[in-house]
């Protein structure tokens, strides 16, 4: 009997030991040392997924994405088929330190070509967030890169907030260092209100759940409102996550929504990729202030 099946069962239950079990336990601590193998080897990198401005249509920061590339299968995995899997041991952890090291240092190269208001945003799990060497990390990676605490966004989701006192204080002393947070896919979890005044966001995600549907369901339509004019009444920006339609776009820029992030607008890209997006905006920038200058190009 598995301890995740017993535990479901409650202290008077109890679960039959099967070969089916036996297989499960088997399959997971086969992807656990995978995991760990590729951990060793370097096997891990960052796609990003461009965030925008509506107001301006500008490219206003990059959400750091974790891909696998499986040397043994020879091909590339998705989170979903590995993150489940470390977060249920103390893989996340290991995963999560990678991640934030290779952000920083490419946000960093970014530093010279992009606004001084372009954002790297990094997600990080409950379980790292309790971890008491997390902060440490964070500090070092900060100080051995050189990026401003300002150029660093950490992406939370809501269960962080029932999981853990530690975890809330070590939130707290990440804010204090300058580095600001969003909590991601709200809307999809707890939403307690209590949490929106005592802990210093700087943003709200709006979980790609809202917008499927969005241009046809007016409860969907008025949740988003909600959550926008929410987020206003707190000084907090609103990111909508998972925008793949015009109409969808549209209803948010009549919202006022912040920023968006999505197919629509573009598909996660690799660091050459968004440098080259980063030099072009960089030299329309120029333009456009030459010409109010009205100096020849």
């Amino acid at each position: 009997m598995s301890n995740t099946a017993a535990k479901a069962e409650g202290r008077s239950g109890f679960v039959t030991f099967s070969p089916a079990i036996l297989s499960q336990i088997d399959a997971q601590l086969g992807e656990e040392a995978a995991i760990k193998q590729a951990l060793n080897a370097d096997e891990y990198f960052l796609v990003w997924q461009p965030q925008f401005e509506l107001a301006t249509g500008r490219m206003i920061g990059a959400e750091a994405l974790v891909r696998w590339r499986d040397r043994v299968s020879g091909t590339v995995r998705l989170p979903d088929s590995f993150i489940p899997t470390a977060e249920r041991s103390d893989l996340i952890l290991e995963i999560d330190k990678i991640v934030l090291s290779k952000a920083c240092a490419q946000a960093v190269q970014w530093m010279s070509i992009s606004a001084a208001d372009f954002i790297c945003a990094v997600n990080v799990s409950g379980k790292t967030l309790q971890d008491d060497g997390f902060f440490v990390h964070l500090a070092e990676v900060l100080l051995q890169t050189g990026l401003p605490p300002s150029r660093l966004q950490l992406e939370i989701t809501e269960g962080v907030f029932i999981q853990s006192k530690d975890a809330l204080n070590t939130l707290s002393k990440i804010r204090n260092l300058g580095v600001s947070l969003a909590l991601d896919d709200f809307g999809s979890g707890y939403s307690s209100f209590g949490y929106l005044a005592d802990l210093d966001l700087n943003q709200l995600k709006i979980d790609r759940s809202f917008l499927n549907d969005l241009e046809s369901s007016r409860k969907k339509q008025d949740v988003v409102g909600g959550i926008i004019a929410l987020a206003n009444s707190l000084s907090l920006t609103v990111m909508a996550e998972g925008v793949e339609t015009e109409g969808q776009l549209a209803f948010l820029i009549a919202e006022q929504c912040h920023g968006a992030q999505g197919f629509f607008m573009s598909e996660p890209i690799d660091e050459k990729l968004l440098t080259n997006h980063l030099i072009a905006r960089r030299g329309s920038l120029k333009a456009k202030a030459r010409s109010k200058l009205n100096l020849s190009a």
